[in-house]
């Protein structure tokens, strides 16, 4: 189980001026699919808010949060720091600054562990695939839909949030200390880099090295 505290004074004093909700336009879309791994909004609290409970929804697709408030749908404004922790299941997503194909980025993503030292973190994907020509008589065309994508996963260390790569020796690279304890407890264990749970214990055993 996750916990994150209320914000400190210098934190709300950044806060006073702060319009955290945008109204939206939620009407609903032709194209096939959904942008939400889960469409319905659900209690989730706020830490930037002084953990004030909303009810949210995580839009994976514009990387948004959005809330209703009396009937209406608003876009949770972003902020450095923000954290949106959901009541049911604990889920955790913070907006932060990462490093994903190699660019600078700053958003959502989801906690997967709460460590001391080095930390995993997953991000929501979900990408429009637009309308396509049948590329012959023979074959349909393929309609605009959206479609989930699998998680891509981030590591915590010292230089940042950085996305894990998928081969074993580019792994390594990120690491300038314990490559050869490393690479054994990978070899041992027949780590997967794609796998969730994998990818947990890894990051277990770098916080005991």
């Amino acid at each position: 189980m996750f916990s994150q505290t209320l914000p400190t004074i210098d934190d709300v004093s950044k806060l006073r001026n702060w319009n955290y909700g945008t109204e939206i336009d939620d009407k609903n879309s032709n194209i096939a699919g959904s942008q939400y791994f889960e469409d319905r909004f659900l209690t989730a609290r706020v830490s930037l808010l002084g953990n004030k409970e909303l009810e949210i929804r995580y839009n994976a697709v514009k990387d948004e949060m959005e809330y209703k408030n009396e009937g209406k749908v608003f876009r949770l404004n972003k902020k450095d720091s923000l954290i949106v922790v959901f009541k049911f299941g604990n889920k955790i997503y913070e907006y932060i600054d990462y490093v994903f194909k190699k660019k600078s980025e700053k958003g959502y993503l989801v906690r997967v562990t709460n460590f001391k030292k080095t930390d995993l973190f997953a991000k929501e994907i979900i990408s429009f695939v637009p309308y396509k020509d049948a590329p012959n008589p023979y074959e349909q065309a393929t309609q605009a839909h959206y479609r989930k994508d699998k998680n891509v996963y981030f590591i915590k260390l010292d230089v940042g949030i950085v996305e894990i790569p998928k081969k074993k020796k580019d792994f390594l690279k990120l690491f300038t200390d314990n490559q050869e304890s490393i690479d054994n407890f990978l070899k041992l264990n027949k780590i997967d880099l794609d796998d969730e749970n994998d990818l947990i214990s890894i990051v277990r055993f770098l916080n005991t090295i």
